[in-house]
């Protein structure tokens, strides 16, 4: 059987867990079947993007997350040159701007295999109705033209179908993976707590995500302030950086949270600063299922999250953590503020959060989109064989 060539394409390597997860997969698919394609558009990763040794990485400018259709329609153009000059049997896109684009590039290139995985559908409920009903219609047309739709949680599934994106034989469940053993140590928590001047018997609550709408960062501000109100010892860390980051800081300065909230700005050892947290929250709008809840599940962390899309298949509420509704600010205050009050319920909830884990073993991922990819090419692809 001749390789494989396969197109992933993703819209930004910003630093995120979708991105983090399609680097791991353009260097761990079998280089003996694949031969790999990376295109995306430059962000915080794409320098280790480049140092991949044993794929074609290829960054656009024009592929952006902004609508912009003088943009959008060069990276259509530039997308489609590439399948063509690349020869693509398979086109693999992740994330909403990537996904459309590079579909219908491939459906125009006539590529055999088209797969999209959906790490959170664009459409949500604090969309203008005009705007979700545009982004449904644009789902609804480019699935048609999609072989297999690949979602990160069952409620990805449910969402697309019940707004009659695609059909259930179109769906497929791949958990977007972590590197597991990367994740179960803590022994970088004194390491940590001394690079950010907080003491050691301190307890922190912190929080991964990027400074945008969707992961409501604001919200953990108002949270931190209402716990520090009964636990004046805690302290909070966000990591992460983007467009809110004024907003955030202002917020922090009303409630008088300075000296005791830390904003780390991007960084590349996540792994190593979760080491230092007793509490993951999560205060998001809508999700698809982020890989943070995976990472602190891995270091024994318990998690209080809004209940949004795929949040319930990760935290089981009051065994592993605690979920409430967004803009619940008072409520997961509560919660973090219950369990700061109780060192053994903490380390009940953390030890059953490293039982649910295993299926999230990013070496699992992989394993099922190279038997995916190698089915699809064998039905599609008549030289494969």
């Amino acid at each position: 059987m001749r390789r494989i060539n396969v197109l992933i394409c993703i819209t930004q390597l910003e630093l995120g867990g979708a991105q983090q997860g399609v680097l791991y997969l353009v260097k761990h698919l079998d280089k003996t079947k694949f031969r790999v394609v990376l295109v995306s558009s430059p962000g915080e990763l794409a320098n280790e993007a480049i140092q991949i040794r044993d794929a074609k990485i290829m960054l656009i400018d024009s592929l952006r997350r902004e609508i912009s259709p003088a943009s959008d329609l060069k990276a259509l153009r530039e997308l489609s040159r590439i399948i063509r000059e690349e020869k693509i049997d398979i086109i693999h896109t992740n994330s909403s701007k990537a996904g459309i684009l590079g579909r219908w590039a491939g459906w125009w290139r006539k590529v055999p295999v088209i797969v999209h995985t959906i790490h959170g559908w664009p459409f949500h409920d604090y969309l203008s109705s005009r705007k979700k009903k545009v982004y449904v219609w644009l789902e609804k047309q480019t699935a048609r033209i999609t072989t297999r739709l690949i979602a990160v949680a069952h409620a990805n599934i449910d969402k697309g179908l019940r707004e009659d994106i695609g059909t259930r034989d179109q769906y497929q469940v791949i958990r977007c993976g972590i590197e597991l053993k990367k994740f179960q140590s803590k022994s970088a928590r004194k390491k940590v707590l001394k690079e950010f001047s907080i003491p050691e018997d301190a307890k922190v609550v912190g929080m991964v995500a990027c400074f945008k709408p969707q992961k409501s960062p604001v919200d953990f501000v108002k949270v931190a302030s209402r716990v520090a109100r009964e636990n004046p010892d805690a302290y909070f860390i966000l990591v992460g950086d983007g467009v809110l980051r004024p907003e955030i800081e202002t917020w922090i300065r009303k409630y008088n949270l300075e000296k005791k909230f830390i904003l780390t700005g991007w960084r590349h050892d996540v792994s190593e600063i979760m080491s230092a947290f007793d509490i993951l929250a999560h205060t998001s709008l809508w999700e698809g299922l982020p890989c943070v809840f995976s990472q602190a599940m891995a270091k024994g962390i318990p998690i209080v999250a809004t209940n949004v899309d795929g949040a319930s298949e990760a935290i089981v509420d009051s065994l592993t953590g605690y979920l409430v509704l967004p803009r619940e600010v008072r409520r997961m205050a509560n919660k973090i503020n219950h369990l700061l009050k109780d060192e053994a319920l903490m380390e009940k909830l953390g030890l059953n959060a490293k039982k649910y884990v295993e299926p999230f073993d990013i070496d699992i991922m992989v394993r099922k989109y190279d038997e995916l990819f190698v089915r699809l090419a064998k039905e599609k692809i008549s030289d494969i064989n």
